[in-house]
């Protein structure tokens, strides 16, 4: 990550990825409360990707950013940031996001501030940066201007270049109240620890229902843990690497009729470790507690054994498996993160993107 991000009032700006990589992790803070902590702890960087589903909080959390960023306190609590000369809001494009775009906003960031000692660039539906006009503001990102803070919004953030995702720090953002999704699914007789498993995943209630009455569902699930503990068990990689062998058995004849319920299931386990790793730091109890003893006994202990960075690495590739797929109709890239545990082996399908 570029580390030239000097001149913005004299903070501390923490360029490590990794050391800030906790406040990425938290799905339960507000967006204020993670922007507010972002601030206070002095640890904030020159560009940003806040990802999140549609309806997620992620335009208002870089509202408010922008917000502490440029305005005093009356204008944070009056929503007057929209007005404000320092930022320039991007909308989302019909289309993509083209060079000559690029080349604008770069051209309004050199420009000298207003009104503070700042210029911010907010860019919504960033996924749809053509490869041409990420390339052109690669350069920007490298070596920006001191005073300049990016944020680029994006629904599919691994669409993002990996050089491009490489200099940002992304954080993720969810649905602003799932508690209608989940009371609708409690009324119609989902069991609770279900709900709490499918519920981040559709804003569509009965979409979640119908995957789990879904015949699969539970074999699936305990069949996804066994996957991931095969990591954190096993001695010899040499004997089983990946955990390939309780893949082959347990999962593969489950998968291949429904690989958006594998996906969701094993993004939805991902996620429980990064937060069991939270909460054994000081982090809030999930709810999940209450549902999964045994499963997140297991998860617990096999997430410290792999690391944030480790969980973190597979979820960016699970994700760009599921892209990968999606475009060539094979569950090749999927099945290959799910195969090797290894960064380098688990993109080695790239060249399908």
């Amino acid at each position: 990550m570029a580390s030239d991000i000097s001149g913005l009032d004299g903070e501390h700006l923490d360029t490590n990825k990794e050391s800030i990589e906790k406040e990425s992790t938290e799905r339960e803070w507000s967006y204020t409360a993670r922007i507010d902590q972002l601030f206070a702890s002095g640890r904030w960087v020159h560009g940003y990707i806040f990802a999140g589903p549609p309806g997620s909080q992620k335009k208002e959390a870089a509202r408010y950013m922008a917000a502490r960023l440029l305005g005093t306190e009356d204008v944070i609590q009056a929503g007057a940031i929209w007005y404000h000369p320092d930022l320039f809001w991007v909308d989302a494009p019909d289309t993509s996001h083209k060079v000559e775009d690029t080349r604008l906003w770069m051209q309004n960031l050199l420009l000298a501030p207003v009104k503070s000692n700042r210029r911010v660039l907010i860019v919504e539906g960033a996924e749809r940066l053509t490869r041409e006009a990420q390339n052109s503001f690669l350069k920007f990102l490298e070596e920006p201007p001191s005073g300049r803070i990016i944020i680029l919004l994006s629904e599919e953030p691994w669409r993002l270049l990996p050089t491009v995702r490489s200099r940002l720090l992304t954080m993720v953002f969810w649905q602003k109240d799932l508690s209608e999704v989940k009371r609708k699914l409690l009324e119609s007789g989902v069991r609770a620890e279900d709900v709490e498993t499918l519920a981040p995943f559709y804003a569509d209630a009965e979409r979640a229902e119908m995957i789990a009455r879904h015949p699969s569902f539970a074999s699936l699930r305990e069949s996804v843990v066994d996957w991931i503990c095969a990591h954190d068990e096993r001695k010899d990689r040499d004997s089983d690497p990946g955990g390939l062998t309780v893949y082959r058995w347990l999962m593969h004849p489950l998968v291949k009729d429904e690989p958006e319920l594998l996906f969701q299931l094993v993004l939805a386990a991902l996620k429980d470790m990064l937060r069991l790793v939270q909460k054994d730091a000081g982090g809030r109890t999930s709810r999940h507690e209450w549902h999964y003893p045994d499963y997140l006994e297991r998860l617990r202990q096999a997430a410290h054994t792999m690391g944030i960075r480790s969980i973190s690495d597979m979820i960016f590739s699970l994700l760009m498996g599921w892209e990968a797929y999606t475009r060539a109709h094979t569950l090749f890239p999927i099945e290959s993160v799910l195969w090797n545990l290894d960064q380098e082996e688990r993109l080695t399908w790239a060249w399908m993107l």
